[in-house]
């Protein structure tokens, strides 16, 4: 609490970047069910938010079976707290050795953990009704999948069948596409985090040491998680645009930034050119695709019928007017033959990065920061 009309002084924190390979691979396997979308328009509505993910998320989410993907998303929302880990391993196989050698009651109990309330984990276990009423009231912001958390309970009462079940899946994962993936990868990764952590990071409150790495302001959601937070690690991903996690830390927040938004901007040294702003801002000057971009942030996923009937135009005239967009939309298959877009927040910050950092660089101008 804060008297009235005092503005709290925002505490410095500390920043790194480092290429994480343990979190990295749990933060790309726990995208797949969320690239596994097609054709199951209630999990669409679920994920209706999701960040942005890299092509690799969506072939290999294709390459799994249905099972396998709801086994996906059980494990990286029913039982995420489980990860422990040890920030001095970095090789995944020895990670998952670990986690398959460690008593299973222990990785139960860490599930357990935050949601007792004075009393013992026999009662949570003992009634589905009163897990679920606890995890309710402790994550009230996050919405919840009743069934699949029923199916979690299940499997905290068998605690052996439990690791064996997520030890199997993980490997599964790891084996059939991430390990390949990773050795392509890992060198670029590391190549990023020591660029960004060769650079002066600046020492101040989280939101200005954020906009000072990745060019702009987490989204409000993602800035929900700073309270408290006094160590920022920058971490660059194959795989995702943007995503945060304090993976179950009090005051470290982990951001996960697209390889290619660091390589392009974060390490940049040039200028920005006049024809890289014009190539941003062009498609917006037209004001029936500035309408379509409007009626999709609203909508937040639309179909091409339905921006039909809002444009009252055919189906070449909207075809024209989103590929005019490019960046701005993001496209993916619904159900049959359907295509569904939504917008590219990304892109759209980013085009506002390039204007400032154009107009500072240019023409010298020290723009205030609000």
């Amino acid at each position: 609490m804060t008297a009235p009309f005092h503005m709290p002084r925002l505490k410095p924190v500390e920043a790194r970047a480092a290429p994480e390979p343990i979190r990295n691979a749990l933060v790309s396997m726990s995208l797949l069910h969320m690239g596994g979308l097609q054709g199951d328009e209630s999990l669409a509505r679920f994920y209706h938010d999701q960040p942005e993910l890299d092509s690799w998320v969506s072939s290999t989410a294709r390459s799994l079976s249905p099972t396998d993907l709801h086994t996906n998303r059980l494990i990286f929302e029913g039982l995420s707290s489980m990860f422990e880990i040890d920030d001095q391993q970095s090789d995944f196989e020895a990670y998952l050795a670990n986690l398959a050698a460690q008593p299973a009651e222990q990785l139960r109990d860490r599930v357990l953990r935050p949601l007792l309330r004075g009393d013992d984990s026999i009662a949570l276990l003992a009634n589905a009704g009163l897990y679920i009423e606890r995890l309710i009231e402790i994550y009230a912001e996050t919405p919840f999948d009743i069934e699949l958390i029923r199916e979690v309970h299940g499997l905290l009462n068998d605690p052996q069948q439990l690791q064996q079940f997520v030890v199997g899946h993980l490997r599964m994962v790891w084996e059939h596409a991430l390990a390949a993936e990773w050795r392509k990868k890992s060198k670029l990764v590391q190549i990023l985090a020591s660029g960004i952590q060769q650079r002066s990071l600046p020492v101040a409150d989280a939101p200005t040491t954020i906009r000072a790495v990745i060019g702009c302001d987490l989204p409000i959601e993602l800035a929900l998680l700073l309270p408290n937070i006094r160590q920022i690690v920058f971490v660059p991903s194959p795989h995702v645009g943007l995503y945060a996690t304090r993976f179950d830390s009090l005051d470290t927040l982990w951001i996960f930034v697209a390889v290619s938004t660091i390589t392009s901007w974060t390490l940049r040294q040039g200028p920005i050119k006049t024809s890289e702003v014009l190539s941003r801002v062009a498609p917006l000057a037209d004001e029936t695709g500035l309408r379509l971009l409007d009626f999709i942030a609203r909508q937040g996923e639309v179909t091409t019928q339905d921006l039909i009937a809002m444009l009252g135009i055919s189906q070449s005239g909207v075809s024209r007017h989103l590929k005019a967009l490019g960046g701005y939309i993001l496209e993916r298959r619904g159900e049959g033959a359907s295509k569904r877009y939504r917008l590219s927040r990304s892109h759209l910050d980013w085009t506002i990065v390039t204007l400032r950092r154009f107009l500072e660089t240019e023409h010298g101008l020290s723009l205030i920061h609000i």
